[in-house]
């Protein structure tokens, strides 16, 4: 099974948001990242188990013009291309409830720039992934593992079976060779930004938010 086919099943056809062709050809950004929002797209549905919730942006604005008014955001970053939003789904989309922006960097072709506000803290910028389909690629990793630790803990509560730390460290490690196999550079940048979490502890917080006590 390709790529797509894994991420159009996994997803469904009719969860992924598609982008306005005339809106996407008019970015900076290559031909195969456009290609990937115009017949792709990008799922509307929630992740880490409906705690976290998507909000896509069809019209990719610019972060100032869509949101510099309600947020205090740096000026180096309001030139970024917004093409979708996260909050937590308990408190809504919108408004002062945005946790994150996801952006479209047009000054180093197409780069997936995370916008989030720590805790407390100034908003901050780092990169994500190199580009939109490794991103997409990313999104569908990590949801897959969320998926089998899900299937496991049902599992493990219907017949018995100990669901044991070797298992789970086992297929934590298949997963970020995985991600790095898709966008190296991501992993290693990501994972030495001082304001970011690593990958490995996102995925460390896969296991915590899947109920496991391991």
């Amino acid at each position: 099974m390709s790529f797509r086919e894994d991420y159009e099943a996994f997803f469904g056809i009719d969860n992924l948001v598609r982008y306005d062709e005339t809106v996407i050809n008019n970015l900076t950004i290559p031909s195969y990242s456009k290609r990937f929002l115009i017949d792709i797209g990008l799922p509307k549905a929630y992740y880490s188990e409906g705690w976290i919730a998507f909000n896509v942006l069809q019209d990719v604005p610019l972060l100032g013009a869509a949101f510099g008014d309600v947020y205090s955001l740096p000026h180096d970053y309001l030139a970024y291309r917004v093409f979708c939003t996260t909050a937590f789904e308990d408190i809504g989309i919108g408004g002062d409830n945005v946790i994150c922006f996801y952006c479209l960097d047009e000054q180093t072709s197409g780069r997936v720039i995370q916008v989030r506000q720590p805790f407390g803290g100034p908003w901050v910028a780092g990169l994500l992934n190199s580009s939109i389909p490794q991103f997409a690629e990313f999104l569908l990793t990590l949801r897959q593992f969320d998926h089998w630790l899900w299937q496991r803990a049902v599992e493990e509560d219907r017949s018995g079976r100990p669901f044991r730390r070797s298992e789970v460290d086992l297929r934590s490690r298949l997963i970020l060779r995985r991600l790095k196999r898709i966008d190296s550079e991501a992993i290693t940048s990501f994972s030495n930004q001082g304001d970011y979490s690593s990958w490995e502890d996102w995925i460390h917080q896969s296991i915590i938010h899947c109920g496991s006590s391991l």
